[in-house]
């Protein structure tokens, strides 16, 4: 999968739903984008 770092900028500081380890949908704050993926708390 690519990742687009300068299009995933805009998630920053956003609430988003995403899918973690054990396959469970949850909700997180991105709180960091990196070059290699987001950082959610």
């Amino acid at each position: 999968m690519y990742f687009d770092y300068e299009n995933a900028r805009r998630f920053e500081g956003q609430l988003i739903k995403f899918k973690n380890e054990q396959g469970d949908w949850v909700i997180g704050k991105v709180v960091k984008v990196k070059k290699d993926g987001f950082e959610i708390a």
